[in-house]
């Protein structure tokens, strides 16, 4: 079995992965019925790792944050050709299984790490970005800060001058924390044509963030004639459980 996070092969593979069902209650109604409610943390996948192979884990997902929020887990049973894919977070590695030595933690037993499923989305997060007046190019127009991890769904906007002149103006939405952008293509408000919506804006295949990160909106061009003025830029995502 192969074990991937975030799409994202691990370098360290484990020895041996459990699936384990979700837990579950199950209880009888007097007039003959069952009420069966699951778990919220949903399906455990164990990943059981010796000695050698554990730092190397340790290592990787500490440099890459996968124990930080949830992520993608998948496990892919290649002689199977069989996939499962689910949103985890990673639980904390039993104490008893590490020792510490000058250089840090070390390993002195095999550990089983466990990624719980979770049911991620709790809530819809809004942001918004706007600009008063005349507009100009430059990044930072208008920055807020995650108040909770999530994943942009939507972006849309209006702007109430167009302004005239060659081109338009184009807008970029950008994690200042991760330091990656979220629209490609980015988002014109074209002055041909005279529509004063948002256009051709596409969210990238990530749109993810975590809580704490800096979100930013960028302008990265305006109309020939520097007259482009007033917009108003709405994003909304999915809040995560985390």
């Amino acid at each position: 079995m192969l074990l991937m996070i975030d799409g994202e092969k691990l370098s360290t593979q484990p020895e041996t992965i459990d699936i384990l069902p979700a837990d579950y209650t199950d209880s009888q109604l007097s007039g003959g019925g069952r009420v069966i409610v699951e778990s919220l943390a949903g399906v455990t996948i164990n990943a059981n790792y010796d000695n050698e192979n554990l730092q190397g884990l340790l290592a990787e997902i500490q440099r890459k944050r996968f124990n930080v929020g949830p992520h993608m887990l998948t496990v892919e049973d290649t002689l199977c050709d069989a996939t499962v894919s689910l949103w985890a977070y990673m639980a904390k590695i039993p104490q008893n299984a590490l020792g510490y030595a000058s250089g840090g933690p070390i390993a002195y037993s095999g550990v089983t790490i466990a990624f719980v499923q979770i049911t991620p989305v709790v809530g819809i997060l809004p942001f918004e970005f706007s600009i008063r007046n005349v507009i100009t190019v430059g990044d930072d127009k208008w920055k807020v800060m995650a108040l909770a991890a999530g994943e942009f769904t939507d972006v849309d906007g209006f702007i109430k001058t167009l302004g005239t002149g060659a081109g338009g103006t184009k807008i970029q939405l950008r994690n200042e924390t991760q330091g990656r952008d979220y629209l490609g293509p980015r988002g014109d408000f074209v002055v041909a044509g005279g529509n004063h919506v948002l256009q051709n804006q596409t969210l990238v295949d990530d749109a993810s963030f975590l809580g704490g990160d800096i979100i930013a909106l960028d302008v990265d061009a305006i109309p020939a004639n520097s007259d482009s003025a007033d917009f108003v830029v709405t994003a909304h995502a999915d809040a995560f459980r985390t």
